[in-house]
């Protein structure tokens, strides 16, 4: 099996339950990591993982989300679209600071499928 990964890819949007987040917004980390069914022997397909970075980017973006269960399925769907021969994909978001009681360092929400 060879894995693919793209890593702590940073992006400001404002992504959030509170009408404050829309307007201030929120600062996130999202992982991506693709995984293709070869063997060592195989062809080894060309995974362009900048264009990973795009989708990812893409989504974050587009429109503003109260949940990050809403962002990971969007970017999961997209890249298993753009590859559909992925055997799995496992994408990672985390809220860094979120607005809650306590010194909280990240919220995450993630799926692998």
């Amino acid at each position: 099996m060879l894995s693919i990964a793209v890593n702590n890819i940073q992006i400001r949007a404002g992504h959030g339950m509170y009408p404050e987040e829309a307007i201030r917004g929120n600062d996130f980390e999202v992982d991506v990591a693709v995984f293709l069914p070869i063997g060592i022997q195989d062809d080894w397909p060309l995974i362009d993982y900048s264009r990973i970075s795009e989708i990812v980017h893409f989504v974050m973006l587009a429109e503003t989300v109260p949940i990050m269960e809403m962002l990971v399925q969007d970017i999961w769907i997209r890249i298993k679209q753009e590859w559909p021969e992925l055997a799995k994909i496992r994408v990672a978001i985390r809220k860094l600071n979120p607005p809650m009681k306590g010194d909280v360092h990240h919220a995450q929400v993630s799926f692998e499928g």
